[in-house]
C-alpha cells in the first residue's frame, strides 16, 4: 500500500500510521519485526516520499513517526 503510486494519500497515511503502531519502541514485540529487514529500504523510501508529498499535518506526523520507530529498531536502516 505505502509503495503503490496508485493508492490515494489518506489510505497510505493510514498504513504509516500501522506500521507506526507496531514499530513502536514501548512495544516489547517489536523485536520480532526482523522479517521487515528485506523491505526495510522500500518502507522508508516510501515513508520519505508521503512526508515529502502531503499536506496532510497527521499523515506527515504518522510517517515521520513510522520513520523514527524504524530506525530505533533497526539503526543501521539509515544507512551506512
Amino acid at each position: 500500500i505505502l509503495t503503490d503510486a496508485s493508492v490515494i494519500e489518506s489510505v497510505q497515511g493510514e498504513a504509516a500510521g500501522v506500521v507506526a503502531q507496531i514499530t513502536s519502541p514501548v512495544l516489547d514485540q517489536n523485536q520480532q519485526l526482523s522479517h521487515l529487514s528485506k523491505c526495510i529500504q522500500m518502507i522508508l523510501t516510501a515513508l520519505l516520499g508521503l512526508c515529502e508529498r502531503t499536506e496532510g499535518h497527521e499523515t506527515f506526523l504518522l510517517s515521520a513517526a513510522a520513520i523514527a520507530n524504524i530506525t530505533f529498531i533497526d539503526p543501521s536502516a539509515c544507512g551506512p
